[in-house]
């Protein structure tokens, strides 16, 4: 099979180009209050900072990203808990791409 120039080209961006240079800077200062994490799965992510292991990743139904809750369990109480971290961005889990992944729905009580 011949790869064709035209359908399999690489864009190489002169590093002078002002506007790329203004793109990388936007999204680098978007980067700049994140933080980056990877889950269980392997899946690649970030989030604004605070995010720490043992922390879960979740999809609620309808939502378009993803969130990050945390364990509040009070003292006493048998009912699990958890509370609200973050969104984030996280690979393979944008924009309803979970929907095409087997997993067990569960129910949150988020306080």
């Amino acid at each position: 099979m011949e790869l064709s120039e035209e359908t399999n080209a690489i864009l190489i961006a002169d590093g002078n180009d002002p506007d790329i240079k203004r793109l990388f800077g936007e999204e680098m200062a978007v980067l700049e209050t994140r933080q980056l994490f990877v889950t269980k799965a392997g899946r690649f992510g970030y989030a604004k900072r605070g995010v720490q292991p043992g922390d879960v990743v979740v999809v609620f139904n309808g939502a378009p990203i993803p969130h990050v809750l945390r364990r509040a369990q009070p003292e006493g109480d048998s009912q699990e808990r958890w509370r609200f971290v973050n969104d984030a961005y996280v690979h393979d889990l944008m924009h309803f791409e979970a929907d095409g992944i087997a997993v067990e729905v569960e129910d949150f009580v988020v306080i």
